[in-house]
């Protein structure tokens, strides 16, 4: 009998000190995760309506932050004009960022700024005046570049950050092509070469990036700004200040007529958007003003279609983990949700990471983090961690003694 006890005390002994099996944890996908389908199945249904395209010429909207929603009329690549800017500050911005209200390092004007300025004159191209040797800030450019549309420091922006006017173009570019903007080319760092080209799509692309910018946003934000030699300058995008209008940028020669790209913050069912229009091609005795009201057309009839749509609940579980000693698996589920802006047609993308597969027990607490789920709808998206529902407790002495 003595030798029956030390038997089981030895066996037990073993069982107690053998390392207990690690949690595992399971990614729930297809079927399993049973709110997924319809949460997708949910968010904007239907078709977007029909917008008010212009009848000349092409457009398109979008949101900021977001990218392209439709795109309507002449959708062939076409002179751009000055638009071509907002690409100019954004690589300068990319390459020399200004935080806040900084006005960022000097640049120093110089005798080939001069002659620019001259020769932009004498072709009746949109200029700031400058002097030899007057100094004005990284800020001061970038304002008199989108808000007063100077040519001249179009250039003068490429060849400080560029080294000459090819290079910088040539980055333009090869940043054009980065962000997918297939049927944009630029030959020039203002826009008034006719070979500097692009689509209304493409052009809404390429301002929900540049209003992601803190510095252009507020740049392109101002009616007027005041430059040491060339003084008070207004804005040519007349539309800001009114209507909720926030910028951006238009632009206007003989080969492209009126183009603008507008921006104007609106409700998206609660949630604030910034939405985006894009028109080229305007002509009439006003193509400016002509392109402007065609574009804010076209953001008035898309804001009521927008909605705020939660595409990730609070508590939507996509995982388990899962020990041999409990019974079923201890959720793993989001810490809160994700809400966006939406529309008719627009179709939602949800990933889920899960940063450990396997954990000692002990180690799991409640609200414990170990993923993230990412939901996106167009280019605009968010995450929000997932976090064990409950601890995960190691296993019990009786469940140890009967188990090698």
């Amino acid at each position: 009998m003595l030798g029956i006890l030390l038997s089981l005390a030895v066996v037990a002994t073993d069982r107690m000190a053998a390392p207990v099996p690690d949690a595992v944890v399971h990614r729930l996908s297809g079927p399993d995760v049973q709110r997924l389908p319809a949460v997708v199945a949910g968010v904007s249904p239907g078709r977007l309506a029909a917008l008010p395209w212009p009848a000349t010429g092409g457009g398109a909207v979008g949101l900021a932050g977001v990218g392209l929603v439709a795109a309507g009329g002449d959708s062939n690549a076409v002179p751009i004009a000055s638009v071509t800017k907002m690409m100019t500050a954004d690589i300068v911005l990319a390459d020399h960022p200004l935080a806040g209200r900084s006005g960022g390092p000097e640049i120093r004007m110089t005798q080939q700024d001069v002659d620019i300025n001259y020769e932009d004159e004498l072709r009746d191209e949109s200029n700031v005046p400058v002097s030899d040797g007057e100094k004005l800030t990284e800020r001061q450019v970038l304002q008199g570049l989108l808000v007063h549309s100077a040519n001249n420091l179009a250039d003068t922006l490429a060849r400080w950050d560029g080294g000459s006017v090819p290079a910088f173009v040539a980055r333009m570019n090869r940043e054009a092509a980065s962000l997918g903007l297939t049927n944009t080319r630029f030959a020039d760092p203002s826009g008034y070469d006719p070979g500097s080209v692009s689509t209304p799509g493409d052009l809404v692309r390429l301002a929900s990036v540049c209003m992601g910018n803190p510095a252009f946003r507020s740049i392109v934000d101002e009616p007027s700004v005041t430059l040491p030699v060339a003084g008070l300058v207004q804005n040519y995008v007349s539309a800001i200040g009114r209507d909720g209008v926030v910028g951006i940028k238009s632009g206007f020669t003989n080969w492209s007529q009126g183009v603008v790209v507008l921006a104007a913050v609106r409700n998206a069912g609660g949630l604030p958007v910034t939405v985006l229009a894009a028109v080229t091609g305007q002509g009439g005795i006003d193509p400016l003003g002509s392109a402007q009201d065609v574009a804010l057309r076209l953001i008035n009839a898309l804001t009521p279609l927008l909605s705020e749509d939660t595409i990730v609940h609070q508590g939507d579980e996509y995982g388990q983990i899962r020990v041999p000693w409990q019974r079923g698996g201890v959720p793993v589920t989001t810490a809160k949700g994700i809400s966006l802006a939406s529309w008719p047609g627009a179709v939602p993308s949800i990933s889920v990471k899960l940063n450990v597969h396997r954990l000692r027990c002990g180690t799991l607490d409640s609200g414990q983090r170990i993923g993230t789920v990412t939901g996106a709808i167009g280019g605009s998206g968010a995450s929000v961690p997932l976090i064990v529902r409950s601890a995960v407790p190691c296993p019990a002495i009786r469940w140890r003694l009967a188990h090698d």
